[in-house]
């Protein structure tokens, strides 16, 4: 019975939690306007909001970039030096937003401002073959990038919002903050799964529009 009250006291305790942390009203704090002068970012603007933090385009210079600043509500202290680690790591493979500054200690890491809408949506617009084909040839390329470094994601699939497509059906993989170099890859299977499998609507978008997919991408 105390097993069981014990369970239960935590669940509710961590649905409060999460409540608390979807709730919170992204701002910046003082500090991290500081340091966003200091470094040369001006114009903040809102972005996104996650359970660790939330993500602010800014401008340096005339060329914009995305920051990400950890939350006072995030269980995940270490999030930003994680993610730091492994964006660092898959730049060098040409994956991902290219890291341009981080602080550990302040809790902030700016990459490049990925412009592009998520996969998803460029999947339900696209109509040419070549057009798919250019895009899901370079996205899984770099799939097999991360699986050939032993670097799993770990949130790629689902509403496929953590891929995004740019102008010249360019990918770019987003949002590491979960990723790991310890346990198994995914990568390739996992969006395999979702955009060739042939039963969610996305994979049969694609290979209506595209029918030898599979074959084509040298499985």
């Amino acid at each position: 019975m105390w097993l069981l009250k014990h369970n239960l006291n935590t669940y509710s305790q961590k649905r409060v939690h999460a409540h608390r942390i979807m709730e919170f009203k992204p701002s910046l704090s003082p500090e991290v306007l500081a340091w966003l002068v200091l470094h040369g970012y001006s114009s903040p603007s809102f972005l996104a909001k996650g359970k660790s933090g939330a993500v602010w385009k800014v401008d340096k210079g005339g060329r914009f970039f995305a920051v990400k600043v950890e939350h006072e509500h995030s269980t995940r202290k270490r999030m930003i030096e994680q993610e730091a680690q492994l964006l660092r790591m898959v730049n060098q493979l040409g994956v991902g937003p290219k890291v341009a500054d981080v602080d550990i200690e302040a809790g902030i890491i700016v990459m490049d401002l990925v412009d592009g809408v998520p996969l998803s949506d460029w999947i339900e617009k696209c109509e040419s073959r070549d057009q798919m084909e250019r895009g899901l040839t370079r996205l899984f390329s770099q799939l097999r990038k991360l699986d050939k470094a032993g670097i799993d994601h770990g949130q790629l699939g689902g509403s496929l919002h953590n891929i995004l497509m740019s102008p010249g059906d360019q990918p770019t993989i987003i949002d590491f903050e979960k990723a790991s170099y310890v346990r198994g890859v995914h990568n390739v299977s996992k969006i395999k799964e979702v955009l060739l499998g042939g039963r969610t609507p996305h994979s049969k978008k694609v290979l209506l529009v595209w029918p030898p997919a599979v074959e084509e991408l040298h499985f």
